[in-house]
């Protein structure tokens, strides 16, 4: 791992730090997804009110590109559909069991990530729903795959005062995170992990 320390910034030197422990909460009766907060996109609704959904269960896609597609953060009944004006698709909100039910998808093996075509591996992460959650410089768009980009950054906090720290959220998943690394590694030779400086991190 290479270490690169940078000189400019601004360190409050706020009194306190965020508790180590992790304290989990009990579910909320609904949880609602904002499509209207996400740019650059024109959604194709893949369910309707009343539906049941799982985990992970489709709930839209991009019209101008199929491949880019949004999934259920909770199982449950869709409850509300909002529209907004010209029916922009505004909210979806979703009544959760007490029991959540997860999608399966075809997971993939550490042998199988060696030797998968690229193409194939964005395909992977695209039907998963995770291709959503990368941004593209300097827009902050959704990028699409026009082969394999220059670099890739991984931001793992900052130095924000009460952030809280990866060791923390990162706990009892390092090795998935390293798999998500090697994943990207795939994509790009360039993979840069951005990490504030006296944080523990996996090695990678």
């Amino acid at each position: 791992m290479k270490f690169i320390r940078i000189q400019k910034g601004f360190d409050l030197h706020a009194a306190g730090r965020p508790s180590l422990e992790l304290q989990r909460l009990e579910a909320p009766e609904t949880v609602a997804f904002i499509p209207k907060h996400i740019r650059f996109i024109k959604p194709r609704l893949a369910i309707k009110e009343k539906d049941s959904v799982k985990v992970g269960s489709l709930l839209f896609s991009d019209k101008h590109r199929p491949d880019l597609k949004f999934r259920s953060p909770g199982a449950g009944i869709v409850e509300t559909v909002h529209f907004g004006p010209r029916r922009i698709l505004e909210a979806i909100v979703i009544r959760l069991d007490s029991e959540e039910e997860d999608e399966i998808f075809s997971s993939i093996s550490e042998a199988a990530l060696d030797t998968m075509d690229t193409k194939d591996l964005v395909a992977r992460i695209q039907e998963g729903g995770l291709w959503a959650l990368i941004r593209e410089l300097p827009f902050k768009n959704i990028p699409f795959y026009h082969g394999k980009p220059p670099g890739i950054i991984v931001t793992m906090g900052t130095k924000e005062p009460f952030e809280p720290e990866p060791s923390v959220y990162l706990r009892g998943r390092e090795d998935l995170f390293q798999f998500g690394i090697r994943a990207l590694k795939r994509l790009t030779a360039n993979v840069v992990v951005v990490l504030p400086s006296g944080n523990d991190a996996p090695d990678f």
